[in-house]
C-alpha cells in the first residue's frame, strides 16, 4: 500500500523538508544520529525519523537518493521498539565509498557495511521484512535484483514504529530524497500522538 502524510509522523522533525507527490526532501540537520554503545560507548538518539505504526509481519520498501559527502552520513530504513531496540538500513558513505549499511540495536549496537560496486551511486532501493521476531534486509542498485544484507532477531512486540531516517554524526548535514514508501503489512493509521515508546520486554533485554 502506498502511505500517505496523515499516517505519518516525525520524530526529531528537521527544520527543513517538505512533501511532493510520493518524495519526501529533507535536509539533515548536522551531528546527529542513532547509536548505542558499542566501541565508542555513547549514546545518540536524535536524528530525524519519520515513520508509521505497523502491527505484526510486515514488508516496507523505500528508495533513497542522498547527496553524502562526509564520514558516516547515511539515509534509509528504520523499523524501531524503542530507544535501545531498532533497526537501521540504509547508504553509509564511508571512507569516501558508498556502503550499504545495517544496524541492529538491541541494548547496544552491532553494525555492518558492505562497499558498493561503484562511487557514484543515484538510487538505492531498501527493503526489509518482518517474520515474526525476525528481521531480513535487502538492497538494490536497480530495484529489480535484490541482494541479502542481513538477518537477525528482533523482537517479538506485535506493534513496531516503521519510516525513513537520515543522520550525519559528523558534519553540517545534507540533503536527501525519499521515495515510494511501500507497506504491505497491518498499518494502523489512528492518531497517538504523546504515545510513549514501548519499554523493553523481558525478551527484549540483552
Amino acid at each position: 500500500m502506498k502511505v500517505t502524510r496523515q499516517d505519518m509522523r516525525w520524530t526529531n522533525e528537521p527544520e527543513k523538508w517538505k512533501q511532493k507527490g510520493d518524495d519526501i526532501k529533507c535536509t539533515c540537520p548536522m551531528e546527529v544520529d542513532y547509536w548505542r554503545h558499542t566501541m565508542h560507548n555513547f549514546v545518540k538518539d536524535d536524528a530525524p525519523f519519520y515513520w508509521m505504526y505497523v502491527d505484526y509481519d510486515f514488508e516496507v520498501r523505500l528508495s533513497v537518493k542522498a547527496k553524502l559527502e562526509y564520514l558516516y552520513d547515511q539515509a534509509g530504513l528504520m523499523i524501531r521498539l524503542n530507544e535501545e531496540n531498532w533497526v537501521k538500513l540504509g547508504i553509509c558513505h564511508y571512507r569516501d565509498y558508498p556502503h550499504v549499511s545495517c544496524c541492529f540495536t538491541r541494548g547496544k549496537s552491532d553494525w555492518s557495511m558492505q562497499i558498493l560496486p561503484k562511487k557514484k551511486i543515484k538510487w538505492i532501493h531498501l527493503w526489509a521484512k518482518r517474520k515474526g521476531n525476525l528481521i531480513e534486509c535487502y538492497y538494490s542498485l536497480d530495484n529489480e535484483n535484490w541482494l541479502r544484507v542481513r538477518q537477525g532477531y528482533f523482537s517479538d512486540a506485535p506493534r513496531l514504529r516503521v519510516g525513513m531516517m537520515c543522520a550525519a554524526p559528523e558534519t553540517a548535514g545534507f540533503d536527501v530524497t525519499f521515495s515510494n514508501f511501500l507497506i504491505k503489512g497491518d498499518v494502523d493509521d489512528s492518531d497517538e500522538e504523546g504515545e510513549e515508546e514501548e519499554g523493553s520486554s523481558e525478551e527484549d533485554e540483552e
